[in-house]
């Protein structure tokens, strides 16, 4: 009874390195198919390029809202909800409606100038409001962006090597976005936030900022009050 027990820890053992041997192996070949074929290896280059610039917003941006524009933690929320809205609206009726006008090189044009143009106003606004409208275009620029890389990924890549291509893209854009918010947060830590645009730097005018000063405590108050209702549930 006990030489049969060695006997199943040692096929067990056997059976996990083997295992670990054919993931290895696939890694692998992975990679080579991807240093062999020049088509995937453009597309996993402009995955990490994309990724790489595209995670300035939510590693810088909250810099800027929280110590440029003296905002707090539910303002910030809004404001990056307000990306999530763009992002949903632009998958359902933005991208669609793109999509049956525009190649796809178009697409990825469109969206990697419209995330240009974020940039240049995210540099200049001196007022929430104003942060609302450049964040819903980044989250409907961003998922623009990444469905067409993904889809032309998919186009590239034969059904042979689909899933281990797939995860490795996935693996390079999460590094990518990784590494490249810790490079992005360390020149902000380094560089300092210098002094932006001019041409946002007035004040709204008195009704619409009364308006939107309205709408902001309201909005306050109600996350106050469901904060409240789910402290007393508990």
């Amino acid at each position: 009874m006990h030489k049969r027990k060695n006997w199943l820890h040692v096929g067990k053992e056997g059976l996990q390195l083997g295992r670990d041997a054919g993931r290895l192996r696939s890694i692998a070949i992975s990679v080579r198919y991807v240093g062999q074929t020049k088509n995937v290896r453009n597309i996993l280059f402009r995955n990490g390029v994309f990724s790489s610039l595209v995670v300035v917003i939510p590693a810088l941006m909250p810099v800027v809202l929280l110590k440029e524009l003296q905002l707090d933690g539910s303002s910030l929320g809004l404001v990056f909800a307000s990306m999530g809205v763009g992002s949903v609206f632009g998958a359902i009726f933005v991208i669609p409606w793109l999509r049956s006008r525009f190649a796809i090189e178009h697409l990825m044009l469109i969206a990697q100038i419209t995330l240009a143009g974020v940039y240049v106003l995210m540099a200049m606004v001196h007022h929430c409001l104003y942060c609302l409208i450049p964040m819903a275009l980044a989250g409907a620029s961003w998922t623009l962006a990444a469905s067409e890389l993904w889809v032309i990924a998919q186009r590239a890549i034969p059904n042979s090597a689909r899933g281990r291509i797939s995860a490795l893209i996935m693996v390079l854009s999460q590094g990518a976005m990784t590494l490249s918010a810790i490079a992005w947060g360390m020149t902000a830590q380094l560089m300092g936030l210098k002094e932006r645009g001019q041409p946002f730097r007035k004040e709204l005018p008195d009704t619409i900022k009364s308006r939107f000063d309205s709408f902001w405590s309201a909005s306050q108050n109600l996350a106050d009050l469901s904060v409240r209702q789910i402290v007393v549930r508990k």
